[in-house]
């Protein structure tokens, strides 16, 4: 989410010559895309003159990047409205020119601000960015810039993108989880166990689908089950999308939830079960709090190939295992 500096004026626009040949343009306003003075006498100096001495096309290659001030998505999106801008800004210059435009937007720029010299990352005017090439007709494309394996915390920003590679701890303390409003929930497995009066045991893995973290939940407690027969098993399910008017960590959901369903078995084979209704419910919580400030409930929800035969009612203590988040590829932490 972007911070109260949004469209925050930073002064003149920027530029700086990189050792491949190509220039930063840098020093945008932060959350805008609007081309400055000097920005746009560049693009006049060097990208227009170019054309005009090569009247058969030119192929303009463009990468634009954002601060650490926004979500991954977020600084998507605002990246490649810095492209745009350059695209019609050159467009509006020469309409019938035969333009050859590539852009990619790579969210934070932590790959322009290293090229451009800034080692440690700590000059936000150089991720707000666009790095452009020109190249003449048929020249193939440079590869995209690498993003840096580490970055430095930091402070007093919000999550910024991190990569992950198999020797890399992505797991993070619930204090350092970013928060969100989008989620989704998978049964993992189910287990019961008794007569009529059951004890359960069930694993979820909750999922934030904006800053692509997840942590696993345990649902332990009881309940009542018709048939009772001694053990049942409940094994992976498909993911159920929800949303909270309140954004909150994936880490702060419960202290309490409860599974219910009826499913009747149509074979010996359990894979071909039929279930009529499962209802999944489970409370939240705000970070600074341990009591429920709402509540999620999903109908339909799956159980997966092999579900519980029977009417069931378990509920119990639903509590994040560890209290840690984990970051899958391109997780966004603080």
């Amino acid at each position: 989410m972007v911070t109260a500096e949004k469209n925050k004026h930073t002064g003149p626009g920027k530029l700086q010559k990189l050792p491949d040949g190509s220039t930063l343009m840098f020093n945008f306003d932060v959350d805008s895309a609007q081309l400055k003075v000097e920005h746009q006498r560049f693009l006049e100096q060097n990208v227009i003159s170019a054309a005009n001495a090569n009247p058969n096309g030119l192929r303009v290659v463009i990468g634009g990047q954002a601060d650490r001030l926004g979500d991954s998505a977020h600084n998507v999106a605002l990246s490649n409205r810095r492209i745009e801008a350059i695209t019609i800004f050159l467009k509006q210059r020469k309409p019938r020119y035969a333009w050859d435009f590539v852009g990619f937007g790579e969210g934070t720029g932590e790959s322009n601000a290293e090229r451009a010299g800034d080692k440690d990352n700590t000059r936000d005017d150089l991720f707000r960015s666009v790095i452009i090439e020109v190249l003449k007709p048929g020249r193939p494309i440079p590869p995209k810039p690498s993003i840096p394996k580490t970055f430095p915390k930091k402070p007093n920003v919000s999550p910024r993108a991190l990569p992950r590679s198999p020797n890399q701890d992505t797991c993070v303390p619930a204090r350092n989880c970013p928060t969100s409003k989008n989620f989704s929930v998978q049964l993992m497995v189910g287990v019961t166990a008794g007569e009529i009066l059951e004890a359960a045991f069930f694993t979820f893995l909750i999922k934030d689908l904006d800053n692509r973290l997840e942590c696993l939940y345990l649902l332990r407690g009881g309940g009542l089950a018709n048939p009772g027969l001694p053990a049942n098993v409940a094994l992976v399910g498909k993911p159920s999308n929800f949303h909270l008017d309140n954004a909150i960590k994936v880490t702060n959901f419960g202290p309490v939830g409860g599974i219910s369903s009826l499913t009747v078995p149509v074979s010996p084979l359990p894979s071909q079960n039929i279930t009529f209704f499962s209802v999944l419910s489970f409370s939240h919580h705000q970070t600074d709090s341990i009591i429920p400030s709402g509540l999620v409930t999903i109908t339909k929800f799956d159980t997966g190939p092999v579900s519980i035969p029977g009417v069931g009612i378990h509920g119990g203590e639903f509590k994040a295992a560890g209290g840690l988040c984990r970051g899958e590829f391109g997780a966004s932490r603080s």
